[in-house]
């Protein structure tokens, strides 16, 4: 599949902002639909060094995506729901996602792309604001995952706001 960072060509479902304080005070829904807010914005610092530090120390986390793991944000635990996730990459890879046309369900909140779909991608530094299952009637779900790594890629820094 074709990677592209080409977010907003012709996508109504992510709503471009230019402030910190328009992410967190723009609404999902509405007529377009909109499951996304979207802050493009560059770091002035380097975090990779950041990152190989922290990949040193004896109790980092490290997760990793399976091939193919698309998925929707769900239920936390059997009696708390959450309707959104605020999530900021620092380093390369970046989170990877469908626009919700070229996603199929598979069921239990897994997805498989319709051929030929492209993978797109945040930036580096980026803020987002997702909708999650449960974000209400009429709000589609955002389909997205973890870039796929392998043993002895970089660490990647995600900050993850529930």
């Amino acid at each position: 599949m074709k990677l592209s960072n080409d977010i907003a060509s012709g996508y109504r479902r992510i709503k471009i902002v230019n402030s910190l304080s328009a992410v967190l005070g723009t609404t999902f829904g509405g007529r377009d639909g909109v499951n996304c807010i979207y802050y493009p914005r560059k770091l002035k610092d380097d975090f990779n060094g950041l990152a190989l530090y922290l990949e040193r120390q004896p109790n980092h986390r490290r997760e990793r995506e399976q091939a193919d793991s698309f998925h929707a944000d769900g239920v936390i635990d059997s009696t708390e729901e959450k309707d959104s996730t605020l999530l900021c990459c620092y380093t390369d890879p970046v989170t990877e996602f469908w626009r919700n046309e070229d996603a199929v369900n598979l069921g239990g909140g897994f997805y498989r792309a319709k051929r030929g779909a492209p993978i797109l991608r945040f930036s580096v530094g980026a803020i987002w604001h997702h909708a999650v299952m449960g974000a209400g009637k009429g709000t589609p779900k955002f389909v997205h995952r973890g870039p796929i790594q392998k043993p002895g890629d970089p660490l990647r820094l995600l900050l993850v706001a529930d």
